[in-house]
């Protein structure tokens, strides 16, 4: 409920206009071990890293590590950052399926 209340309280939507919460779990990102078979797994993320390398797994929240968020969040007016790059990225090789 205070991720709710911090939107409602610090942007232009009301609390009534979200339809739909969920706190994002490690099992739900992209690159989960435990949905892929892992030789799979390892040849997405090197294509992916080779086509978009900056943001193919998301916004780098810990630059230390270079790990990104992995999200797969898209919304009805944009696509978030920590989403995976191939989702929003125009600048790299793919298209992207929500270009912004």
């Amino acid at each position: 409920m205070e991720a709710l209340d911090h939107i409602a309280n610090n942007s232009f939507f009301s609390k009534d206009r979200i339809k739909y919460d969920r706190l994002i779990k490690k099992k739900d990102k992209a690159f989960y071990e435990d949905n892929w078979n892992l030789d799979t797994l390892l040849k997405l993320k090197k294509f992916l890293k080779e086509k978009d390398p900056h943001n193919w797994d998301g916004w780098k929240k810990d630059l230390e590590n270079d790990k990104g968020m992995e999200y797969l969040v898209v919304l009805d007016w944009r696509t978030p950052n920590n989403s995976i790059g191939i989702l929003w990225n125009v600048h790299n090789e793919i298209k992207p399926l929500f270009p912004r």
